[in-house]
């Protein structure tokens, strides 16, 4: 499978490469039936391939390990992942809800659930109306926003000035600050 950072690779993989690595985990010489999880999986597989380009990079390793995670799920609980059916995709986000994932996580992981069900012409299980009150109950619970990040004041400018030393990059940095800050060197 291609690694988390495949950006920060010494050599890019040649296209015929990485789909030999995405689909290489298949038993070959075998000719039985594949089981719900083993079909699951094959389908993201496939499905990872034909969106490979037309998706950011950082896109498909979420759709990929979000739908991995929802197909190890549903594995627990001997049930088909593609197509899902709304009351799982529920227990789902009730599953993920009492885990330490934010509310924008879970709403990722939904989102690449109803993207991996629509690039496979499967019905959208996320657009029941039972997964709906169950992202509004997990909204209640978890919240919506993150926190706004802190706003620079003049004392806080101040120390961050102070921290700078005298090398080239101490000097770059405060010349940074006093620009962005309105006050030029």
């Amino acid at each position: 499978m291609l690694i988390n950072q495949d950006f920060a690779q010494s050599e890019p993989k040649s296209p015929v490469k990485r789909r030999l690595e995405l689909v290489g985990n298949q038993d070959s010489g075998k000719e039985s039936p594949l089981s719900d999880l083993g079909r699951a999986t094959k389908l993201l597989q496939e499905t990872i391939i034909k969106i490979e380009g037309a998706y950011a990079p950082s896109t498909i390793r979420a759709y990929r390990a979000d739908f991995t995670d929802f197909i190890h799920f549903c594995g627990n609980r001997n049930a088909n992942a593609l197509p899902a059916e709304p009351n799982l995709v529920v227990q789902y986000i009730c599953q993920l809800t009492g885990s330490s994932r934010s509310s924008a996580s879970i709403r990722r992981a939904l989102c690449g659930l109803s993207a991996i069900h629509k690039l496979n012409r499967f019905d959208d299980p996320t657009k029941d109306p039972d997964v709906t009150l169950e992202m509004r109950r997990m909204h209640r619970k978890l919240g919506r926003s993150s926190s706004q990040a802190g706003s620079i004041n003049a004392n806080t400018l101040e120390k961050l000035l102070l921290a700078t030393d005298d090398s080239i990059r101490g000097i770059r940095d405060r010349a940074l600050l006093l620009v962005a800050y309105g006050n030029p060197p």
